[in-house]
């Protein structure tokens, strides 16, 4: 609505897709009686929402139990093995959207690599991420500090006890950088008690959340790249909720996405995503003659 008296609106979103590229409709009116009456109902929006405020990271201790071994370290990973579910392949819905009642911090890019490597050393329980793009280290360690350090924090948190789950996206492709970089990740971090596991090569996921501890989550567009943590090649957002409670919804949530089953090793998750590919790109009686002997397979 501007100056009380011409209206614009319709299906066009402020991107470059809609300004250049897709097919949309839009209307504009010159109408001060029109603009006052959408104006009104703009004021009224604007008076019932709560806006965003700053809070502090500090909140109020949340009763959590970590525990440990005989040794007092948390050794070995759950384990995994070969898939005996590949019917479950078309049985992947979204998950059911779900309110949560928190404070919410906006996290423009000089505050996101500080936040985040704060919530994994402050990590008590459990650390579950699930990402879509952490980039191969680079040959110079000054240029990938900042990965290095929330990589070298989520290694400690993993050492002191605390479960960390890091999902890492597949791409379809083997030939897409992500698949190698990603595969590469997933070797060295397991390694190092991380319990890293890799989405089905046919779901194309792209988000960027981290739940700490069941009542923090941090949520947006950073990817874990040079970029996105140092704010100094492209413009990202996230927000952090902190949540009053331990909501095991997000923990649902965070375990809801399929993934492959077995990741004993390299060789092994490998074989299961070639497998997944080619049950997927198959159909009718040739994909189902596929899936009664993957099911019948030894183990």
């Amino acid at each position: 609505v501007i100056d009380d008296r011409h209206i614009w609106t319709g299906s066009a979103n402020w991107t470059q897709g809609a300004i250049g590229l897709n097919v949309e409709d839009m209307l504009c009116f010159d109408s001060p009686d029109m603009a006052r009456y959408y104006r009104t109902w703009l004021d009224a929006i604007a008076r019932i929402a709560t806006p965003f405020e700053p809070v502090s990271l500090q909140r109020p201790e949340v009763e959590t139990q970590t525990v440990f071994d005989a040794s007092g370290y948390l050794v070995g990973l759950p384990p995994t093995g070969p898939r005996t579910n590949w019917n479950d392949l078309y049985q992947h819905v979204d998950f059911p959207a779900f309110e949560v009642e928190a404070s919410v911090r906006y996290l423009p890019d000089e505050f996101f690599a500080p936040v985040l490597i704060d919530l994994i050393r402050s990590a008590r329980q459990s650390i579950l991420v699930s990402l879509y793009a952490l980039p191969p280290r680079s040959d110079s360690e000054d240029a990938e500090s900042l990965k290095l350090d929330v990589l070298q924090a989520l290694q400690e948190a993993a050492s002191r006890g605390v479960y960390a789950r890091l999902l890492l996206y597949l791409p379809a492709s083997p030939k897409d950088r992500l698949y190698q970089t990603h595969s590469d990740w997933a070797e060295k971090l397991r390694a190092q008690g991380i319990d890293v596991r890799l989405g089905l090569p046919t779901l194309p996921f792209h988000e960027k959340i981290v739940v700490v501890d069941l009542c923090k989550a941090l949520i947006g567009s950073h990817n874990w790249s040079k970029g996105a943590l140092s704010g100094e090649r492209v413009y990202e957002s996230s927000a952090l909720l902190v949540l009053p409670k331990q909501n095991i919804r997000l923990a649902e949530y965070m375990f809801s996405r399929p993934i492959l089953s077995d990741m004993r090793s390299r060789e092994a998750w490998e074989h299961e995503a070639a497998l997944v590919r080619q049950v997927l790109s198959m159909s009718g009686n040739e994909r189902d003659e596929l899936l009664r002997a993957l099911e019948e397979a030894e183990p």
